[in-house]
């Protein structure tokens, strides 16, 4: 069983006099992945999960999931997890890494697969 916590959509839509609805274009900077924390940190990254999206800016999409752990890279089981998919969608890498920064900040996390990607 999942639990996911979503407060934006990848696609933003706006309105022009050209237009009714349309997406906007695909931004230069796009940055992207998982931060896996223990579960025991749950109340911790919960409450600053829910406190950063009141104010973050609508370039980053941050959505938090709790999930079943899986085998550790030796396959030994490991217990549940909470994971923060944290997407950036904008022009300047240096906002994209400096609010990456404030996420990884929360607790240290057990994996960070956060990086650039292509379109």
């Amino acid at each position: 069983m999942c639990l996911i916590f979503s407060f934006f959509s990848y696609f933003s839509f706006y309105k022009n006099k050209n237009t009714i609805i349309g997406l906007q274009p695909i931004p230069s900077v796009i940055i992207s992945g998982n931060i896996v924390h223990h579960f025991s940190n749950l109340k911790t990254i919960g409450k600053k999960f829910f406190e950063f999206n009141k104010t973050s800016p609508r370039q980053l999409d941050c959505n938090l999931m709790i999930a079943p752990g899986g085998p550790d890279s030796h396959g030994v089981p490991t217990g549940p997890v909470c994971i923060v998919f944290p997407t950036y969608l904008g022009e300047s890498k240096e906002e994209a890494e400096s609010l990456l920064d404030t996420i990884r900040s929360w607790c240290p996390p057990i994996a960070d697969t956060t990086g650039p990607k292509k379109v």
